[in-house]
């Protein structure tokens, strides 16, 4: 109930003007006054093409359509409109010395608003000035457009203002003596400085929050409420007057773009307070719709004319008040956490933010209420939305502590449960683990048996042509990242077929184990030894490319093979080899091509029937 009266006393004084029209005088007698609504006093001319000149406008035929304001004390209000707007105005000065006044045209988003009044001497003088025209132009340095008169006594003056605007076209018009003037902005200042220090203190207090606690909704509530505050600087004009003084564009873009930027950081920030995308699934796709509507009208504040994305902001800014509201209402009737706080604050905010774009759109008269609708709200909703914050994260707390509380509980239950089966489950995991391990033992051996008899061979241990083929790729491709090659070299025993054939296989084995023993013995760690048939061995010799150096090694080879050999049966035997050999790359660049040139030059050698290494092939 105590929310339905105040939302209903909200309504009525927003709908309500300053007071009850009346009718206008023709001329205003600026007598003692310090302050004269000049609404009711004024004529206006709309002018659709805008391409009425001053001259046009003095015209009989312009000045017969001069019609009196019709909304007696009501600021003159135009709404979203493209024309400019023509006032007159006729002051006379009632006493008898010169009167210094101010013509006080208090909305601060007009693009254009320049005063011309002829002269005595039948010139023109005119002063202009607008958010579209430096600062430093205005002729009096303040966040509304304000113009000196000296008013002569006893003569009448008849003023021109002509206002236009790519948004809101809305002209509060007073005529203020110069001392009640400052009086009334130093108050109006001061109700400002409240407000943003309100604003400045909650931003600091959320944003030590978010770095405290690492709570990403302190964030959004921080962005939020930094874009909402620009958006007010640039509303109430104090962002030309104190921030950007000489920037044209922000004076042009800040106050639409914020809002666009606020619209979309209060999608994210209801997403997360209210969680919509588990407890609201459909509003939840609304108000994600919502976000990318913000996105888009933040781009059309850039790229499309200022009229349309006025009209864009103007209905994004209803559209986001009253679907917060009704999710607000749903979350409420939940009982959900924050939900209490964050209706009432969105109340107050939303219905300001609604009241504005209904100011600018026409609907809503113009006073003083209407205009300031959203720094009160906004003001209110600051309060309201943090509590409403820390309320959400103190229950999600409380319910985070009970949670683990009845977990524990439900932890000692069981851990009592597995302690009386402990013992017993241990050994069972011991013996298994024991079967296990033995299991993988014998499973690893074979594992490497079988791989060790895939690439070795079986009677003397050496690689077998598997593994050679394999050690020759690696070979070629350390040689093309180091540029150093390798020899190939193929060898075959003479005389062995013979030993076989008198002493029998054993004592040919037994050959053959002693002659892979010397080879082995004869190179390097980095060289392969393979056994590639009966009495064929195979040698990799990795960084040997010359031909002199392989014949050198060929000929100590020999030299060692040729030693005699005492088998296990007693006999000693001899044996020399044939050798051939290819180098890698000069030879060949594969390896099936590198094992025909060695085998080549290896039965060369063997027909020749010399124990000695063959010549050096011919490189290529």
């Amino acid at each position: 109930m105590l929310y339905a009266r105040w939302l209903f006393w909200w309504c009525l004084f927003a709908w309500m003007p300053v007071s009850g029209a009346q009718t206008s005088a023709m001329v205003v007698d600026v007598l003692d006054q310090a302050r004269i609504n000049l609404s009711p006093h004024a004529y206006i001319l709309e002018d659709p093409s805008g391409r009425l000149t001053f001259d046009d406008v003095r015209q009989p035929s312009q000045q017969d359509r001069f019609a009196a304001h019709a909304f007696g004390e009501a600021p003159l209000h135009f709404g979203l409109t493209a024309s400019a707007i023509w006032v007159r105005l006729q002051l006379r000065a009632g006493s008898s010395e010169p009167q210094q006044r101010l013509l006080h045209v208090g909305f601060p988003l007009l693009d254009d608003v320049t005063l011309y009044e002829y002269t005595p001497m039948g010139g023109v003088v005119q002063v202009a000035t607008g958010d579209t025209r430096p600062y430093a132009q205005r002729p009096v340095a303040h966040r509304h457009f304000v113009f000196p008169l000296q008013l002569q006594p006893g003569s009448d003056r008849t003023l021109y203002l002509r206002v236009a605007s790519g948004g809101t076209v809305s002209i509060p018009l007073m005529l203020w003596h110069p001392d009640a003037f400052w009086q009334n902005d130093q108050v109006s200042l001061g109700i400002s400085a409240l407000y943003f220090g309100l604003l400045a203190g909650l931003l600091l207090y959320n944003l030590f929050l978010y770095f405290s606690t690492r709570e990403r909704q302190f964030l959004v509530y921080v962005c939020f409420s930094a874009s909402m505050g620009v958006g007010q600087l640039g509303l109430t004009g104090l962002g030309a007057q104190f921030l950007w003084t000489k920037s044209l564009w922000l004076a042009e873009y800040a106050p639409r773009a914020s809002l666009a930027v606020t619209a979309f950081f209060a999608a994210i920030f209801v997403r997360g307070l209210l969680e919509t995308r588990v407890r609201f699934p459909r509003m939840d796709v609304l108000i994600k719709a919502m976000a990318g509507a913000s996105l888009l009208t933040l781009l059309a504040v850039f790229a499309l004319p200022q009229l349309v994305s006025a009209w864009m902001i103007n209905l994004l800014s209803l559209s986001v008040a009253f679907t917060m509201v009704g999710i607000g209402v749903c979350a409420y009737r939940l009982h959900q956490p924050g939900a209490r706080f964050f209706l009432l604050a969105w109340s107050a905010l939303l219905l300001g933010a609604a009241v504005l774009p209904m100011h600018n759109l026409g609907v809503l008269p113009a006073n003083v209420f209407n205009r300031h609708g959203l720094m009160l709200g906004s003001a209110i909703e600051m309060l309201l939305l943090s509590i409403a914050l820390a309320d959400r994260i103190n229950t999600a707390h409380r319910e985070k502590e009970a949670a683990l509380a009845q977990a524990a509980e439900s932890d000692f239950a069981r851990l009592e449960t597995l302690k009386a089966s402990e013992a017993e489950l241990e050994h069972r995991v011991r013996l298994r683990t024991l079967e296990l391990e033995e299991a993988n033992r014998r499973l690893l051996e074979n594992e490497r048996l079988l791989e060790f008899r895939a690439n070795h061979d079986a009677l003397t241990g050496l690689a077998n042509r598997v593994l050679l083929a394999n050690r020759v790729q690696l070979a070629m491709q350390r040689s093309q990242r180091s540029g150093q090659g390798f020899a190939l070299l193929a060898l075959d025993l003479d005389g062995f077929k013979a030993v076989n054939d008198t002493h029998g296989h054993a004592c040919g084995d037994d050959l053959l184990l002693v002659i892979a023993k010397r080879l082995e013995e004869a190179t390097r760690g980095i060289d392969t030894v393979a056994r590639v048939g009966g009495d064929e061995f195979v040698l990799l010799l990795e960084g040997l490319t010359q031909p002199a150096d392989v014949w050198a090694f060929a000929s100590k080879l020999l030299d060692r093979l040729e030693l005699p050999v005492r088998l296990s049966s007693g006999v000693e035997v001899s044996v020399s080899a044939s050798i051939g050999h290819a180098t890698y790359p000069q030879d060949a660049r594969d390896y099936d091509a590198l094992m025909k040139i060695a085998d080549a030059a290896m039965y060369t050698c063997k027909q020749s029937r010399k124990s000695q290494a063959s010549a050096p092939m011919p490189l290529t």
